[in-house]
């Protein structure tokens, strides 16, 4: 009989929500973690853990198949390539690199010992389990960020909200899929899929207190994904159901908003107005961004000067003093449209070998929330460089290998 608990499942699902895990631990603890300069020594500690387990789990896939082949270990190669280049340029010390190594590393090493058949399920199975700990954890986030409010009233946490917005997307693909992967027996119960149900309004109403406008974004794309996915299977009774448990949804929504305290009312109504500051007069108010459109004018005004070849993978950290938060502008920034043209290439593969995969497997699903949250948090805020979630699907869908080619 299998066990209920293996090495492999524990260091895939902690290598992949290895961020996620800290700043929920920390908010817990009462630490206010800043993703960008860390926690102190404990981040630190953290981070090497996550690339001494990543790095534990290749050496173990090296030793059980005995070799990997050079286009297997492609994405690896291309971090490795990085990291060197990091060490040649001096930038070593910079956040973007280090947490490159340790977020992005320990990814695609656990990508290249997936059964390409059954594990991505696997880790669906324990995020059903650890949902009950993410939206615990989120209380304390958001009391964190009512704590800063008080001290700088414009205060918001765009990271509280990705992460949150993460959550909903596996809960509503967790919902919609209910039956292509395993559960745990004590959570296969009719109470868990209600309380799953309730959970998302519960993180709607999460991400709004974050103030975080591409969490939203990433909310609205996730339930058009799934939507549009129901509808070749949709029927009469179906759609009734939905919509009285929308209407029940809505109705608690309003309860727990109209029982809040007021002051959190307050921080709720302040970030509810700033996700959507962006859209004035029916029309897009860019001044509301946060500076982003100043961040990418300045990056665009770069590109413009070299715009061929860029200004190498860190040395444009010193033309922009940050990351552009876009992933094209960024890659433009490193490489030009030298290096751009590379990565287009890769994705358009990439994208027609997931839709085939789908096609091939339906367990293959459960790689859509990470790609969707991938897609919104690199086009407005992190960088690809250190978003885990980027390297492990870009190296999952790459090593990919289809049934007819495994039995041959």
């Amino acid at each position: 009989m299998k066990a209920m608990i293996n090495e492999k499942e524990l260091i895939n699902i902690f290598v992949l929500n290895g961020p996620l895990l800290y700043f929920s631990i920390s908010a817990i603890l009462g630490f206010r973690a800043d993703p960008e300069s860390g926690a102190g020594i404990s981040y630190k500690i953290y981070m090497v853990s996550l690339l001494l387990i990543g790095l534990y789990s290749w050496w173990r896939g090296f030793v059980q198949r005995g070799e990997y082949t050079v286009a297997e270990i492609l994405p690896l190669f291309i971090l490795f390539f990085y990291a060197v280049v990091g060490i040649i340029q001096g930038y070593a010390n910079n956040p973007v690199y280090l947490q490159m190594v340790c977020f992005s590393f320990p990814a695609v090493c656990i990508a290249l010992n997936m059964d390409g058949r059954d594990d991505l399920a696997i880790v669906m199975k324990w995020m059903d389990l650890l949902l009950l700990f993410f939206s615990f954890a989120f209380i304390f986030m958001i009391r964190n960020i009512f704590i800063a409010k008080m001290e700088d009233p414009t205060a918001y946490d765009q990271n509280a909200s990705y992460m949150i917005a993460y959550c909903f997307l596996v809960d509503i693909f967790l919902l919609s899929h209910n039956k292509s992967y395993p559960k745990f027996s004590f959570l296969d119960k009719k109470w868990y899929r209600t309380l799953k149900i309730l959970m998302l309004p519960y993180f709607l109403i999460m991400i709004f207190f974050g103030g975080g406008r591409g969490a939203f974004v990433t909310v609205l794309i996730g339930l058009a994904v799934v939507g549009l996915g129901k509808l070749r299977a949709i029927n009469p009774r179906f759609v009734i159901k939905g919509l009285f448990g929308f209407i029940a949804l809505v109705l608690v929504m309003l309860f727990v908003l109209g029982n809040i305290d007021e002051e959190y009312a307050a921080l709720l109504n302040d970030n509810f107005g700033r996700i959507f500051s962006v859209i004035a007069d029916g029309g897009l108010d860019t001044s509301a961004s946060s500076g982003r459109d100043d961040i990418w004018l300045e990056a665009f005004h770069h590109i413009v000067d070299r715009p061929v070849f860029g200004y190498g993978i860190y040395s444009y950290l010193a033309v922009m003093n940050m990351h552009p938060h876009n992933i094209v502008l960024e890659i433009l920034l490193q490489g030009g449209l030298v290096l751009l043209s590379i990565y287009i290439v890769y994705f358009v593969r990439l994208s027609s070998k997931y839709s085939i995969m789908c096609y091939d497997d339906e367990k293959q699903i459960w790689l859509a929330p990470f790609i969707i949250f991938t897609i919104t948090e690199l086009l407005f805020s992190a960088s690809y460089m250190f978003e885990p979630f980027f390297w492990f699907s870009f190296s999952y869908i790459y090593n990919y290998r289809f049934l007819d080619y495994q039995q041959e």
